[in-house]
């Protein structure tokens, strides 16, 4: 059963047929949602859409599971901003209460820690001197009846992508940047199923925080000021030329997002 939820969200679950689909490819219950979550008393400990969001993860459904991804850029642009605020202005201001963001992005983080099992996540590099089927060898092996017995460095090798996560009981500032990173990278793994404002917002999102001198966040700037004119949209997202742009603006922010969380 879903959620009742607070008043922004409980007039959308009223679909007879699969509420949570209607749910997420609402664009009046997305305008609602984001408006609650902007609100400057939002993210606190006692805020009931926090605590939503957190009860509808950890649900069965993966369709409510989406629903919840689906506002997880807006959410991490709202904690992050109110945290470097809140850092700027420390010696005046006391720390703004944002535990009900904080129990969001830890619900993600853990599913991902139990998901790992304490494994980390490596990616092969193969050696590119040696032919596939993509590209041929500049420098071909001498001996072609077996070349990778007989030279043991071109053997692929194996680099760590995502070391071990550690489970983590409360958002320390030593591991904030890790834990909003994987529960972005949670949000990018399912992007194909968000709806288009939201991958909009995670456009945004990446431009603001991780392109500040990228050239693609002048990219991105040029694109939302004149539309392609093979450009349409539909509830499932973006296509065309606009989907290209999106995507490539996505990829550079999720990448330094990824070098932010590990170094």
């Amino acid at each position: 059963p879903l959620p009742p939820g607070p008043p922004s969200v409980r007039s959308f679950l009223a679909a007879p047929n699969r509420p949570a689909r209607s749910l997420l490819l609402s664009s009046a219950a997305y305008s609602s949602i984001s408006s609650s979550l902007s609100s400057p008393s939002s993210g606190s400990d006692d805020d009931s859409l926090c605590l939503w969001l957190y009860d509808t993860f950890l649900s069965a459904d993966s369709e409510l599971c989406l629903v919840v991804l689906c506002y997880i850029p807006l959410l991490s642009s709202f904690y992050l901003s109110r945290i470097h605020s809140s850092s700027s202005t420390s010696a005046i201001s006391p720390n703004p209460n944002l535990a009900g963001f904080e129990a969001v992005l830890l619900v993600l983080y853990s599913s991902e820690v139990k998901a790992h099992s304490g494994i980390p996540v490596l990616i092969s590099i193969p050696d590119l001197s040696q032919p596939s089927l993509y590209h041929s060898s500049r420098n071909p092996p001498s001996n072609k009846s077996n070349p990778i017995n007989n030279n043991p460095s071109s053997r692929p090798l194996v680099g760590v992508l995502s070391p071990p996560l550690e489970p983590q009981m409360a958002v320390k500032s030593t591991k904030r940047a890790s834990i909003v990173g994987i529960a972005l990278d949670c949000y990018y793994k399912q992007i194909s199923q968000m709806p288009s404002w939201s991958k909009l917002d995670f456009c945004k999102f990446s431009a603001d925080w991780a392109s500040q001198d990228c050239p693609c966040k002048s990219d991105f700037d040029d694109f939302t000021t004149q539309k392609p004119d093979n450009f349409t949209e539909n509830s499932h997202g973006l296509s065309g030329g606009e989907n290209s742009a999106a995507m490539g603006v996505i990829t550079a922010g999720i990448e330094e997002l990824s070098c932010s969380s590990l170094c």
